[in-house]
């Protein structure tokens, strides 16, 4: 391997090797039976003890879809410990170490283009006071810090016509990524002191999208001093639960709601839908809290939803345009102006990645929803 080492500049890294397996999925088990070498094998080249051969080294490059160079390149693991995942129940820790992987991948992307690019750091859009401690936040605290931001940027009690925009405005990177398999919509984490919110680019509506949003906003505002993420149990329940609450206090402010509230049928919900680009479930939600909807009404107006099969697939949901970030797309414009070539191939080259794993993560765009359904209202 001496060749190799002097080719590539630096030595085999095992740490390399694990966040490759990580992120693929896979475990030390399934690696050495796709390449056909033993299980203690992988093990000692991912603790450096060993160092494949050239011959084992191009069949895990072609297994994991890393080019041979990527493991010559020192690289930090990511930790899924540490973010806030808005997902389905029953996600996996595999699934969440390989989401975890991919903030890790793209961040190591960001820095790379921040070494040529200006990019504003985050600030909190008002000042609040975090604890690293667990402790549960007040509802009409929460409810008075969503005003507090709308009232500083002048969003009046209207709906906020780019959310996206205003997340990156904060100095938050949105990016959409490939990781529909993995049951999870979003997944925030905090790298010295950066946001980033990954987004579910499969099969998602735009007022999903938006919701998704403002949930992992009021995780980066309230919970991410915490010394332990709660990952299960009531506590995560509990953090769920209020950055849902802030996300509807956010998208949907009381006062403006209630002007525009003149009927409580189904089908005026549609209508306010597309007026607020906020889901049919989050304005009853918020109308019954607001004290607009009464109980028996939001159930009966629930009941109508499913009857209609509007749980999963909402009207409008095929029709709304889904908010496309351009923080990243702005960066990587300046970034190739000023490297006279190619961002997505220079930035491959610099970090030792293929391409199309580059632009996966820095130019992934959003699907939107193309689900046929028999939407009725009943």
């Amino acid at each position: 391997m001496t060749s190799n080492v002097v080719e590539f500049g630096n030595t085999f890294s095992g740490q390399a090797l694990k966040k490759a397996r990580l992120f693929n999925g896979q475990t030390i088990s399934e690696l050495s039976d796709s390449i056909g070498v033993t299980h203690q094998a992988i093990s000692n080249y991912e603790k450096e003890k060993n160092t494949p051969s050239y011959d084992v080294l191009i069949k895990i490059s072609e297994s994991l879809k890393f080019p041979v160079q990527y493991f010559y390149k020192t690289r930090e693991l990511g930790n899924e410990s540490v973010g806030f995942y808005r997902k389905g129940s029953n996600v996996t820790k595999k699934n969440r170490v390989k989401v975890a992987e991919l903030a890790s991948f793209s961040r190591e992307i960001f820095e790379e283009i921040e070494k040529v690019v200006f990019v504003p750091s985050y600030s909190d859009p008002i000042e609040l006071k975090r604890r690293k401690k667990y402790s549960p936040l007040d509802f009409q605290y929460i409810e008075d810090v969503a005003d507090l931001i709308r009232e500083k940027f002048k969003f009046g009690s209207g709906p906020i016509i780019n959310l996206t925009g205003f997340l990156e405005s904060l100095g938050i990177y949105v990016v959409f990524a490939y990781m529909d398999d993995t049951k999870i919509d979003a997944y925030t984490t905090v790298v010295e002191g950066r946001p980033i919110i990954l987004l579910n680019a499969e099969k998602k509506s735009s007022s999903r999208v938006r919701f998704n949003l403002a949930h992992e906003l009021a995780h980066i505002l309230f919970h991410r001093d915490y010394e332990k993420i709660y990952q299960n149990g009531e506590n995560f329940s509990t953090i769920e639960d209020e950055a849902n609450h802030f996300a509807g206090c956010f998208l949907l402010p009381e006062a403006g709601l209630v002007e525009d509230l003149t009927a409580t049928s189904l089908q005026h919900l549609i209508v306010l839908k597309s007026h607020w680009n906020v889901s049919i479930a989050a304005i009853i939600t918020r109308a019954n809290q607001c004290g607009f909807f009464s109980d028996k009404h939001t159930l009966h107006l629930r009941q109508q939803m499913s009857r209609g099969n509007m749980r999963i697939v909402e009207p409008l949901d095929n029709e709304l345009e889904i908010e496309k970030p351009t923080l990243v797309k702005q960066a990587i414009e300046i970034y190739e102006k000023k490297h006279n070539g190619n961002a997505v191939a220079v930035l491959a080259n610099n970090l030792r990645l293929f391409p199309s794993f580059v632009e996966d993560i820095i130019l992934c765009e959003p699907k939107a929803v193309q689900i046929k359904s028999n939407l009725r209202i009943v």
